[in-house]
């Protein structure tokens, strides 16, 4: 009886669970619903200004104009660089914060070994705070991620930090990791170079191919002059491109979270139906081994 009483208590218990668990997945769809149109809606603007910027660059080379911009120069000695991490803020979303933090560190390592410089940190989102307890690196500085719906504005004192300490010569190499949005099944985490702009990569990441593709028209006058328009420009894209990584980040980790309640919800169902099974072979051999005694008994009566 006390095996009944434990498998009883033990689905009450699993089912209490799989509840919780599928009310964490059905937050976790809303928010991945909302913070995924807002992904895709900012991603074909962000991928237009990058090529509209990198057509731009490209177009005052090829008119033969020498372009120096602080932000594009590639700086021969690297003395120190700067890893930007963004993660979540919380668990229970599979192997997103780790799958990320991980892909961070193996970047670091191998920029180590090849440029032989160190690399600070500057984390977003309480869970890329662990680099600095697993991996023992140095954090400069740790901006907030919002789990709602984010606005460019929030992301300004990252993006002014980020430039003004490249500006300075504090890091001459800028990178950021992030995760990529593919579908609610799909998260993948990336690491790419912020500062300098890499106009190379970034045209193989934007699937460019500058010899035939054509974002500006062919006779463009700047105003005042080519170095004033990117002066203002560049800054504005940087941000952007910070933006739109927090956004790929937030669309992932809700995505990741959903999926992996998901499965939880799952295995608890799966789990309640097989004590479930166990509770009524329990329960029938209970009721056997007693409808056993009864007839043991009044047989005994019988031939007393």
């Amino acid at each position: 009886m006390s095996d009944i009483k434990n498998i009883k208590s033990r689905i009450r218990a699993v089912e209490n669970t799989r509840k919780i668990t599928k009310a964490m997945e059905m937050i976790a769809a809303s928010k991945m619903q909302k913070s995924v149109h807002a992904t895709l809606a900012s991603r074909a603007y962000a991928n237009l200004s990058w090529k509209t910027l990198l057509s731009l660059v490209q177009h005052v080379r090829d008119t033969g104009n020498i372009l120096s911009h602080p932000l594009l120069d590639k700086r021969e000695n690297v003395a120190r660089s700067l890893m930007i991490v963004m993660a979540g803020n919380r668990g229970l979303c599979g192997g997103f914060n780790t799958a990320v933090t991980r892909k961070a560190y193996t970047a670091i390592r191998n920029h180590e070994e090849a440029a032989g410089v160190p690399v600070d940190l500057i984390t977003v989102g309480k869970k890329a705070d662990s680099m600095h307890v697993q991996y023992g690196y140095d954090i400069v500085a740790t901006f907030p991620k919002h789990d709602a719906l984010i606005s460019p504005k929030q992301i300004e004192p990252l993006a002014m930090f980020v430039i003004d300490a490249y500006q300075k010569e504090t890091y001459d190499r800028v990178f950021v990791a992030y995760t990529d949005y593919v579908n609610p099944a799909l998260q993948i985490p990336h690491v790419r170079q912020l500062l300098p702009i890499d106009i190379e990569a970034e045209h193989a990441y934007l699937g460019m191919d500058t010899s035939t593709e054509e974002v500006l028209p062919s006779d463009v006058t700047f105003e005042p002059n080519a170095d004033a328009v990117l002066d203002t420009l560049i800054p504005r894209l940087i941000e952007m491109k910070l933006y739109q990584t927090l956004l790929e980040t937030n669309a992932s980790e809700h995505a990741a979270r959903m999926t992996a309640m998901r499965q939880a919800s799952d295995s608890a169902k799966s789990m309640k139906d097989e004590l479930t099974l166990y509770y009524n072979k329990a329960r029938q051999t209970n009721i056997t081994s007693e409808i056993a005694e009864i007839a043991a008994a009044a047989n005994a009566l019988l031939h007393g």
